[in-house]
């Protein structure tokens, strides 16, 4: 949202609206307390239409993926 806010143009950004429309969370490990964990955001697919894909990846020290994340966005228009 940060970045729609930040590039977009102001019509636009009165115009049109993102949303979630799917959320999924896979959980393959554990964190314990005082491990370190890296993110990786990323978009797996170009866009098809107004809808896209963003992935978050999370990484344990050894660089197994523990969490991973699919959310789709859809832009809308406002009215």
């Amino acid at each position: 949202m940060a970045h729609w806010d930040a590039v977009a143009a102001p019509a636009h950004r009165s115009a049109y609206v993102w949303v979630v429309t799917r959320h999924e969370i896979d959980y393959r490990g554990n964190i314990a307390l005082g491990e370190t964990v890296h993110a990786e955001t990323f978009i797996p697919e170009p866009p098809s239409g107004a809808r896209f894909d963003r992935r978050v990846d999370f990484r344990d020290a050894h660089g197994k993926v523990i969490v991973a994340a699919r959310t789709t966005w859809a832009l809308l228009d406002r009215a």
